[in-house]
């Protein structure tokens, strides 16, 4: 996961309005998978649990996707963070 500069501003103001992710963290088995992962294209602006292929994993509130990437916020335990992630290194999500 690689912070925003470019989009820094737009996703700040969005974050100020975002809450609480579940409190659940998905089975990963009934998430989709890699070779899914461009469906996410029409999961915007909704709270997706989000498997990375380097073992990381986070609750992702998706905004936008410009080509291969994916930008939104992602939720670190306490607050939200602007992320942009690379549609590759995802490896499912639910």
């Amino acid at each position: 996961m690689v912070m925003s500069d470019s989009n820094h501003t737009f996703l700040k103001v969005t974050q100020t309005h975002m809450l609480v992710p579940p409190k659940h963290t998905p089975d990963s088995t009934a998430g989709l998978s890699s070779a899914q992962v461009n469906t996410i294209l029409n999961i915007k602006n909704c709270f997706v649990y989000v498997w990375l292929k380097n073992k990381r994993e986070f609750w992702l509130y998706p905004i936008q996707i410009q080509g291969s990437m994916l930008i939104g916020c992602a939720w670190n335990g306490v607050k939200w963070s602007d992320a942009t992630i690379h549609l590759d290194s995802i490896k499912s999500y639910c």
